[in-house]
């Protein structure tokens, strides 16, 4: 809910959900709770992302799906030989990237109103992290990003 108002005035596309490794705090929280070692292989954490799904098409003279493609090129560039071998499957490539890092990411997401978009999201639902999906008008998704909001933007 957002904060201080009983309504949302605006809503993100999704929300997706990651299973997580518990960190050292989470374990001994656990640990407090339950004793048991056997216990602890069960032990998973759930972390929520608010998604924002955009579509780029090839129509009019945007290029918006060309430039889409060139920076699914770039992250694959970033993560590697497997992430273009992705592509070629037809498979979209997804990166983690900071908002310390605004270099980076003003080259991934080169609107400044959708970094804004994310921004306000994180914000306005107290989330850490905001998921930005980008997609063609068939429907696939040609990549992904978790832009992590940091305290010190």
């Amino acid at each position: 809910m957002k904060k201080e108002k009983l309504f949302i005035r605006d809503s993100a596309d999704d929300i997706a959900f990651e299973q997580c490794e518990p960190s050292d705090d989470d374990m001994e929280d656990f640990d407090r709770i339950s004793p048991s070692d056997d216990d602890t292989e069960d032990f998973d954490r759930i972390s929520s992302h608010l998604v924002e799904c955009k579509c780029r098409s090839g129509s009019g003279s945007d290029g918006s799906l060309k430039r889409a493609l060139q920076i699914q090129k770039r992250i694959a560039d970033i993560k590697g030989s497997s992430a273009h071998a992705d592509i070629v499957m037809g498979d979209a490539v997804y990166l983690r990237v900071s908002t310390i890092d605004q270099e980076l990411l003003s080259e991934l997401i080169p609107s400044k109103s959708e970094r804004i978009q994310l921004m306000h999201y994180a914000y306005t639902y107290d989330q850490e992290t905001v998921t930005y999906l980008v997609g063609n008008p068939n429907g696939d998704v040609l990549f992904g990003l978790v832009v992590t909001f940091e305290p010190d933007l």
